[in-house]
């Protein structure tokens, strides 16, 4: 994982916009992050934090402090970061919750927290893909790819000022807790409190199963033995309530028992852990109690049968009893029916007559109606008669009275020929008045038609003169469109000129472009040849001051190796041991690291110098490209020759539009003519049209003229020749239908008086006034048939059932002694419900015991199989707590921490050992530093000179603590990233106390980081020790302003 770039505005002190590309600051591996106290390096690595996690580095610092006191209120401020994942390049930009000023009105507004995720192609990537923006989304991505919760992440990416110089002195209890948080321990608390509830359970489960065994043992007893419950005297029921001898099955007989009953026995049972005898019990005691349920279920089949020869004696002589009161019954009823004989007689001949009468009551009925229709038709022909001969239509009487009216209705016809004449008339008078009304209607349209070929006349001069109009239009059109073609015609082509004065343009800007470049060009390169100048002279007094140097140095070896002997010790030189006359360095000569630094510097200068000759050369080169692509020419010349072009394109485009312009005229033109030439054939179509439609609708009025004038005779007009055609229509019609009704009514009715005749004679009856008396209506019938039936229908029911030979059979029987039956019905009753009532508890009890025994062999079983599955976690429970199993005493979490701790310490020693030369090393030790009891998470620092000796933390100077503190939380970095699985941190912040050391220790501090960085590591060291400045080359440079807020510069920035 690698931090690459940085932007932040509105954060901390920082009131504007920074940027910090680590991807080029750390490319040496080492940079500075200096600055005054309190100008906000440490805001840095919080806006880090805050970006990868939403909070700031130190635990102790709040949020409150991302959001800038000195940006401008209604800026947003944010943070925006690029880093390298295993799993891929990630964007994240994140904002703190601040407020800002409302939009509408006065005051502030809150603004909630919001976060960014992109995942990029590359680092280069500008737009990337979107992830997410929702926070806790977001969040869960960002820890996935970087592989460290923030706790991990502050102790391996960032080293917090004075961390972990507080962690080195801290207690064993406050270490317990950052290393819980650091190596994530709680899930070795939960495991620990997860296998605790486990046991505990198991136990509950147990104890809860053996109460559950008690109590149903305890139910099994109580229904298995029910005799030995105890009653409320507190003596056993057997002997409140003895059972019946003849309810006691053979062999249950209660017995004074010495010892304890059956029922305490098998409760006894329950003191042992095993409950397979309980359960054998149990089963052994159902056995019993399903024989003695089946020998009183055979107790209630004797009772029951006994009971039901009891009960038929009984019902038998009931039977007997009820059959003699039935014979009685039946007889009385006969001789009833016996005293009824002459009513009946009476009733069956007037039944006869009155049967015979309806026979001749339908015809009788039709000959009445019939009667009354002819008196009826005779009225309204007589009406007839006399309404039409008050009129001028009586003329049509004298065609029927010739014929004598009563002669209608004779068989012979001759109704039908007295009516024939008026019948033709009636064919005639309604054929012409469907002649005449057709004409009436024809005639009623006449008005109509005249006005309509009055409109049409009147149309067609319209159209005439719209045709003369149309067609000076036309010719007017032609005309014009005539003259555009001509106008079109002299113009010249446009097509070739355009595009050759838009392409010449376009080179003339070319030129121009190029021209005005090579113009800053050169502009360009007058700067940097002075800024050459200036590497040269500066290059060249570098490497005269090296070199001089260099010569002093050599000068002045001699003295500088003398200065290094030791008496006994080889001359690095000559070899000899003795150094008797050892040279003395010379006053004021360079030293080793003066050379060093100075050579160093010429080299920088040199770069710099080959730097600024290229930058020259490259200026060179676009200062010629730029004048070949001008073609020579100046900025002046070239602009002239871009007006030339434009004046040019700006013709040829004017001419271009008129030709357009003149083309769209014509094709309207075109469209004008076209449209007024097909208005003027429409005209022209219409007046044709029109005038033969009037040509015909003239002759066809004339025809109806002449056709109605030849029809309404001496009438004004059809509609009254067709009114009194109608009158006599309807007069005639009247007359026949009268007389036609007349001659029907009268033949019905002799046709009728025949058929009732003729009835009369068939039912034996003189008149009809004898019928009628011995009518009677349906009701009367049909009341005295059921009347007559009924009485026929009892006497062959009462005979039949008179005959019955279990009637018979009882007449003949003697009368049975009730009484005594009666008392052996009570006695086997009596006796069968005392035989189900014994039963019916043996088999309750049963029933009860059985489910009680099931639950009871459940139970056990289940108590049987937790056995082996609690065992393992009992004892994994007592290992992990610190039980009676472990030797140790020490819980898991604990024991997790102190190997965790060791590795830490491992780690941490191989690289404090080196930066004191091996004097000091660090070692856990199991007392807690207070003189308390145990804990394991002790520390004490080893001092090996002279001798090993322990010493507590606290006694340990500011440089090495220091010391000791870097060495902890490398180590600690260390031992996180191998614990998440081997993540590869490429970047590392190290924000401690670098003034306390002196340069000796500072040069091991060096060393370490510089191995740090050999392995690839990118390392951000927090300081403003000036010496620090001295040692790094690339930094990042805070800087407060008079304001109060701080920006900052880089060594990497353009």
């Amino acid at each position: 994982m690698q931090i690459l770039r940085l932007e932040l505005s509105g954060i901390g002190p920082y009131a504007g916009t920074e940027h910090v590309d680590f991807s080029r600051l750390g490319a040496d591996g080492l940079f500075l992050l200096e600055g005054a106290t309190g100008s906000g390096k440490t805001t840095i690595i919080d806006a880090i934090v805050f970006a990868l996690y939403g909070q700031v580095a130190a635990d102790d610092s709040s949020g409150d402090r991302m959001v800038s006191t000195h940006r401008k209120a209604a800026s947003e401020p944010y943070v925006d970061l690029v880093v390298d994942t295993s799993r891929g390049v990630y964007r994240v930009r994140r904002t703190p919750q601040f407020t800002r000023p409302k939009k509408r009105g006065e005051g502030l507004t809150s603004v909630n927290a919001t976060i960014r995720l992109w995942k990029l192609a590359d680092p280069d990537d500008q737009d990337g893909e979107p992830i997410s923006a929702n926070i806790q989304d977001a969040n869960k991505e960002l820890q996935a790819a970087i592989g460290l919760s923030r706790d991990q992440f502050t102790q391996t990416v960032v080293l917090p000022q004075g961390h972990f110089a507080n962690f080195l002195r801290s207690k064993p209890e406050e270490r317990r807790g950052l290393l819980q948080q650091i190596f994530g321990t709680e899930l070795f608390e939960r495991a620990q409190q997860e296998l605790t509830a486990m046991a505990a359970d198991y136990k509950a489960r147990a104890d809860q199963a053996r109460t559950q065994i008690r109590s149903l043992a305890e139910r099994f007893a109580h229904s298995a033995w029910p005799d030995e419950a105890p009653t409320p005297d507190g003596s056993p029921a057997s002997e409140a309530t003895p059972v019946p001898a003849d309810e006691t099955p053979a062999g249950h007989q209660d017995v004074p028992a010495a010892g304890p009953t059956p029922r305490e026995a098998f409760l006894a049972l329950l003191d042992d852990d095993d409950t397979a005898p309980l359960v054998a019990a149990a089963h052994a005691r159902l056995r019993e109690l399903q024989a003695d349920t089946e020998q009183r279920t055979q107790a209630v089949a004797g009772a029951r049968e006994r009971l039901g020869g009891a009960r038929a004696a009984r019902d038998a002589a009931q039977r007997i009893i009820a059959l003699k009161a039935e014979h009685d019954a039946l007889v009385v009823q006969r001789q009833g029916l016996e005293a009824r004989g002459d009513q009946i007689a009476a009733d069956r001949v007037r039944l006869d007559a009155a049967t015979r009468a309806a026979g001749s009551a339908r015809p009788l009925a039709a000959a009445r109606r019939a009667a009354s229709a002819l008196s009826t038709a005779t009225t309204e022909w007589e009406v007839v008669a006399a309404e039409i001969a008050a009129t001028d239509d009586g003329v049509l009487l004298e065609q029927v009275r010739p014929h004598a009216v009563g002669n209608l209705g004779s068989p012979d016809g001759s109704d039908d020929a007295a009516l024939s004449t008026l019948r033709d008339e009636i064919t005639r008078l309604g054929t012409t008045r469907g002649q005449l009304g057709q004409l009436a209607q024809l005639e009623a349209g006449l008005p109509a038609r005249h006005a309509r070929l009055d409109a049409d006349n009147a149309r067609l001069a319209e159209i005439t003169a719209r045709i003369t109009t149309t067609q000076q239009e036309l010719a007017e059109l032609i005309a014009g469109r005539d003259e555009l073609s001509q106008r079109h015609g002299q113009l010249p082509p446009t097509d070739d000129a355009l595009t050759s004065a838009s392409l010449a343009q376009q080179a003339a800007t070319r030129t121009l472009e190029a021209a005005q470049a090579a113009e800053q060009d050169a502009s360009q390169l007058v700067a940097l040849r002075a800024a050459e100048q200036e590497a040269i002279d500066a290059a060249d007094l570098a490497e005269r001051e090296y070199r001089t140097a260099r010569a002093g140095w050599l000068d002045g070896l001699a003295g500088t190796l003398a200065g290094e002997l030791v008496d006994g010790d080889e001359c690095p030189v000559c070899g000899a041991t003795s150094h008797p006359h050892p040279a003395t360095p010379a006053q004021g000569a360079a030293t080793r690291d003066d050379v060093e630094r100075l050579a160093q510097q010429a080299r920088s200068l040199a770069d710099a110098r080959a730097r600024a000759a290229m930058q020259c050369d490259v200026a060179a080169q676009h200062r010629v490209d730029h004048q070949k692509a001008a073609g020579g020419k100046d900025v002046a010349q070239a602009r002239a020759d871009l007006d030339r072009a434009d004046a040019e394109l700006a013709g040829a485009s004017a001419a271009a539009a008129q030709r357009v312009e003149l083309t769209a005229r014509i094709a309207d033109a075109d469209r004008q003519v076209t449209t007024t030439r097909s208005t003027l054939a429409e005209l022209q179509a219409s007046a044709s049209g029109l005038k033969g439609a009037i040509a015909t609708a003239t002759t066809q009025l004339d025809d109806d003229h002449h056709q109605i004038d030849r029809h309404r005779e001496d009438y004004p007009d059809i509609a009254g020749r067709l009114a009194h055609v109608a009158r006599r229509l309807d007069a005639a019609t009247r007359i026949v239908d009268a007389l036609q009704a007349l001659a029907a009514a009268r033949r019905e009715g002799v046709a009728r008086r025949k058929e009732a005749d003729q009835a009369l004679a068939d039912a034996g009856f003189a008149t009809s006034d004898e019928a009628g008396a011995a009518m009677l209506d349906a009701e009367q019938i049909a009341a005295l048939r059921q009347s007559i039936t009924d009485l026929d229908t009892r006497r062959a029911r009462i005979a039949a059932q008179l005959e019955r030979a279990e009637l018979v059979a009882a007449v003949a029987s003697p009368v049975p002694d009730l009484e005594s039956l009666d008392t052996k019905l009570a006695d086997a009753e009596q006796a069968q419900e005392a035989a189900e009532l014994a039963l019916g508890r043996a088999t309750a009890h049963l029933a009860q015991s059985r489910q009680a025994a099931e639950e009871l062999e459940a139970a056990s079983l289940a108590l049987t199989r937790m056995a082996p599955e609690a065992a393992p976690v009992v004892r994994m429970a007592e290992l992990v707590t610190a039980g009676d199993r472990n030797l140790r005493k020490v819980t898991l979490p604990t024991y997790v921490l102190l190997r965790r701790f060791e590795q830490v310490i491992d780690q941490a020693n191989d690289r404090l050992e080196s930066m004191t030369h091996g004097r000091y090393s660090l070692q856990r030790t199991d007392e807690k530093e207070g003189r308390s009891r145990k804990l394991g998470l002790g520390l004490v620092v080893i001092d090996h000179l002279p001798v090993d000796t322990a010493r507590e933390t606290q006694t340990l100077s500011g440089g090495e603590t220091f010391l000791a503190s870097l060495a902890m939380a490398l180590g600690l970095s260390d031992t996180v990233t191998a614990e998440a699985g081997g993540i590869s941190l490429d970047s590392l912040f190290v924000d401690e106390g670098f003034g306390s050391l002196d340069p000796e220790s500072l040069d091991m501090v060096m060393g370490q980081l510089e191995k740090l960085r050999a392995g690839g590591r990118n390392v951000g060291v927090v300081s403003h020790v000036t010496e620090m400045k001295q040692r790094i080359a690339e930094r990042i440079s805070v800087r407060k302003l008079p304001d109060g807020s701080s920006t900052l510069t880089t060594t990497v920035d353009d």
